[in-house]
């Protein structure tokens, strides 16, 4: 295609020296080696030890302990190079992100607050973390860019069969899911 497009001679070739994103074996590696790396991954904070163990259930998933103990103290789910961390602020959790960033640059952290109107989004899901501690998830953003990708202008309002319904507010706690 990139000849065909004149993007490259017709005599061109290109040798890959590591994986690249994208590539269909590329996430499987970068994958297993982000696994190695958080399966070594061990810090300390307030003269305690912790570790990640990995979900037997779901390879994407890794609970925080403490070395010799039982109890989960907060998980990661990771998808390629995205990680959630749910864990309480404190010592552990900056510790975490400290031995992390010797392992790999990340990104500017974003951090979900009871009560603040701020939102952020993992892999397509909107998180809204509630004044009462409940966490809210949807997908108004994704819903909302398929929608004027496909449907631009008030293309969607002049098709009959479809009813889009607004909601002015998301439902309090107590009140059932609309």
């Amino acid at each position: 295609i990139s000849i065909q497009w004149g993007l490259v001679p017709h005599d061109v070739l290109w040798t890959c020296d590591k994986a690249i994103y994208g590539l269909r074996k590329s996430p499987k590696w970068s994958g297993e080696e982000r696994d190695r790396q958080f399966a070594k991954l061990q810090w300390s904070a307030n003269g305690k030890k912790y570790h990640l163990v990995q979900s037997t259930a779901d390879s994407q998933l890794w609970m925080l302990k403490e070395q010799g103990c039982q109890e989960t103290l907060g998980c990661l789910i990771v998808y390629v190079d995205d990680i959630l961390l749910l864990c309480e602020d404190g010592q552990m959790r900056t510790g975490w992100l400290e031995a992390v960033g010797k392992v790999w640059k990340l990104a500017k952290e974003q951090i979900l607050i009871a009560g603040d109107k701020e939102e952020f989004t993992f892999l397509g899901v909107d998180l809204v973390l509630r004044a009462d501690g409940t966490l809210l998830l949807s997908q108004e953003r994704f819903v909302k860019g398929m929608l004027e990708k496909y449907f631009p202008g008030d293309k969607l309002t002049k098709l009959n069969s479809v009813k889009v319904v607004p909601m002015d507010k998301w439902p309090e706690s107590g009140d059932d899911p609309p």
